[in-house]
C-alpha cells in the first residue's frame, strides 16, 4: 500500500512539471497570462512532490500534507488553466480555496519535522 501513495505522488511530481513545461511554451507563444503565473508553480511543486514521494512512506503527516497540497495545487492551477484557456473559472473561489489547501499543506510539512516517524523495517 505505501509503494502506490509513493507511485502516486511521484506520478504527480511528473504530471505536474509536464504541465509546467506546457504552460510556460504556451505563455511564450502567446497572450497567456496566467499561464506564465502558474507554470513556476507547478514547476516549483513537481519537484515537491518527488519528496512527498520518499518521505510519505515514513510519516502520516506527511502523507497528508502532500495530499492537501495536491488537491489545493489542482484547484489553484486548474482554476487559473481554465481561466486563461477558456475565460471561465473552476468554480467560486476555487484558486483561493487551493492557495489555502496549499498553504496548509506547507505548514503541515513544516509540523511534520515534530511528528515522530514510523520505524523502518
Amino acid at each position: 500500500m505505501t509503494a502506490d501513495f509513493e507511485r502516486l505522488f511521484l506520478f504527480f511530481a511528473g504530471v505536474s512539471g509536464a504541465i509546467a513545461m506546457a504552460s510556460y511554451a504556451a505563455s511564450a507563444h502567446g497572450d497567456h497570462a496566467f499561464l506564465g503565473v502558474v507554470a513556476p508553480i507547478l514547476l516549483g511543486h513537481a519537484a515537491a512532490f518527488i519528496g512527498f514521494a520518499v518521505l510519505s512512506a515514513r510519516s502520516r503527516a506527511i502523507y497528508w500534507a502532500a495530499v492537501l497540497v495536491l488537491v489545493g495545487l489542482a484547484l489553484f492551477a486548474g482554476d487559473l488553466i481554465l481561466r486563461d484557456l477558456t475565460g471561465n473559472k473552476l468554480f467560486a473561489m476555487a484558486a483561493p480555496v487551493g492557495g489555502t489547501l496549499m498553504i496548509g499543506g506547507w505548514l503541515m510539512t513544516a509540523l511534520a519535522a515534530f511528528i515522530p516517524v514510523k520505524k523502518q523495517r
